[in-house]
């Protein structure tokens, strides 16, 4: 049950990516850019913000095909856990200065996934 509400809530947050209402990705990057202008992460946000139709897409796509692998698959559940983890990761380390809520938001999806792979590893589903 579990697997399919992550799941679920994997594919509404690759689909919210395309929602400006809800999420609007440039705004996001923008933003992200001009807080990390003088640091280690200034190119790689400022590419992001310039490019962020691909962004959006990528990000989509991934957190959409994660979603249906995590809801349907159990034998490639793992590797789209650990791929969710490296990508929440990513979002954290490039988005915390300018918006730290997202620790709010994604720790849940940290802990279910971290969760699920201890599960998976006790026993092999």
């Amino acid at each position: 049950m579990i697997y399919k509400i992550l799941g679920t809530l994997y594919i509404l947050a690759g689909i919210g990516k395309f929602i400006p209402y809800l999420e609007s990705v440039e705004q996001v990057l923008i933003k992200s850019a001009i807080a990390n202008k003088d640091n280690w992460l200034s190119e790689p946000t400022r590419w992001m913000s310039e490019n962020y139709l691909f962004m959006t897409w990528w990000v989509a796509f991934s957190m959409i095909l994660a979603g249906i692998t995590i809801f349907l698959n159990r034998r490639f559940v793992k590797p789209a856990l650990y791929g969710t983890l490296i990508m929440i990761a990513c979002f954290m380390l490039v988005l915390y200065k300018s918006d730290p809520k997202i620790f709010i938001v994604d720790i849940p999806f940290i802990a279910t996934a971290i969760y699920l792979l201890k599960n998976k590893t006790k026993k092999k589903i």
